[in-house]
């Protein structure tokens, strides 16, 4: 290994290292609505469990029910350890099973590109607010966006080498994130995207699909008991309104106009930002020139699928229950974000160093800025200085 790789190595760990420890922080300073939510939602969800009351785990519309599962193993734990503080190792907990999957996202990238671009992704999305650092440890969407990030990068991986484990990997990842939210589903439309190109959306690829799609079901259905016995109902029913059913009428959500949606990926994160625009310039170029496309770009082109879809419900349809602006979000853009930000990375690998250099560093460091704990510090040193 040059010694440019050696130091290119050491000051990713020591930085990594560093935005990891104020995520340990977050842990301890900060406590969030969600985790209330979760918690009572995840003790209804074992008493059901524990009592064999089966349509009764059916706690949540969000879903969850990975989460839950995890904190249930989790509590087991701490009370075999006699833990008293049973929030903290929850939250400690969900922290290091999500950290766990980064080693899985930094090898699947590798085997697409090469490793610094798998480096930067990983030290990004560490950083970043939406995706992995940040106040909102529960987050679902936090969690769905690691486990769809997987789904896809392991789906192309397997189109690549045809490695029959990383089919398995695919079906499994995409099981686990339609147990953790219904937004889990649009990641089936994103991986089917991906056959469309290089002649890939053939019988024998077809098949492979569908055989993720019974892997990825029989993960859901197997580890969501609510759905033994009434599968319709936990589909589609609603908490909060007097039918129990999920209500959505044609007409929109309230948004605004066209100019609505980019505005919310500009505001949404910098490398999403710049990685779409990217892709739709590309995009233009491969047209025109009717040039073969990368593995990477297929990986953009899933992830524009996936901000296609979430726009498209939000302009198309209205939820009747919580009213205008209940089907959009900006966290519903964020599982785009390690998928552009993966793209946008190797795609700097052509320019020149120095060009290179001077965007990293403006990418991180407004990302930076944006981390919960480092605006907070900001803010403290702001106010003291001027009162």
């Amino acid at each position: 290994m040059s010694q440019s790789n050696k130091r290119t190595i050491f000051y990713l760990t020591f930085l990594g290292a560093i935005f990891l420890l104020l995520g340990l922080i977050n842990l301890w300073k900060f406590n969030e609505i969600d985790q209330s939510n979760l918690m009572t939602d995840a003790r209804r969800f074992w008493a059901a469990v524990t009592a064999f009351d089966w349509v009764g785990t059916h706690v949540s519309t969000r879903t969850g029910v990975l989460v839950f599962w995890l904190v249930g193993i989790i509590k087991t734990v701490a009370s075999w350890l006699g833990f008293n503080d049973i929030f903290l190792l929850v939250r400690i907990g969900l922290f290091l099973f999500r950290l766990s999957l980064i080693p899985l996202i930094f090898k699947l990238i590798t085997k697409l590109t090469e490793w610094k671009v798998g480096a930067l992704v990983v030290l990004y999305v560490l950083i970043s607010p939406m995706v992995f650092a940040g106040l909102n440890v529960t987050w679902l969407d936090k969690f769905v966006i690691l486990l769809g990030f997987i789904t896809v990068l392991s789906w192309l991986v397997y189109l690549k080498d045809e490695k029959v484990h990383w089919l398995i990997t695919t079906g499994i990842f995409l099981g686990l994130s339609i147990l953790t939210k219904p937004v889990g589903m649009f990641y089936i439309v994103m991986l089917a995207s991906v056959l469309l190109w290089r002649r890939l959306f053939s019988w024998n690829y077809l098949n492979k699909f569908f055989l993720v799609l019974i892997i990825a079901f029989s993960i859901f259905y197997s580890l969501y008991p609510a759905m033994w016995l009434e599968p319709i109902h936990t589909m589609f029913s609603r908490y909060g309104n007097n039918s129990g059913t999920l209500e959505v009428s044609i007409g929109g959500d309230g948004t605004g106009s066209l100019l609505f949606y980019p505005e919310q990926i500009l505001k949404t994160d910098v490398v999403l930002a710049m990685g779409v625009m990217l892709f739709v310039y590309e995009s233009i170029i491969f047209l025109k020139k009717r040039t073969m496309v990368d593995d990477l770009w297929k990986l953009a082109f899933a992830g524009a699928v996936y901000l296609t879809m979430v726009m498209a419900v939000s302009m198309i349809l209205r939820d009747e229950d919580t009213g205008p602006g209940a089907l959009f979000s900006v966290r519903y853009l964020a599982p785009a974000i390690p998928i552009f930000a993966a793209y946008m990375f190797a795609r700097l690998q052509k320019v020149r160093v120095k060009v290179k250099q001077i965007i990293i560093f403006v990418v991180f460091g407004i990302t930076l800025l944006r981390f919960d704990l480092v605006a907070h510090s900001l803010k403290i040193l702001i106010d003291a200085y001027f009162s």
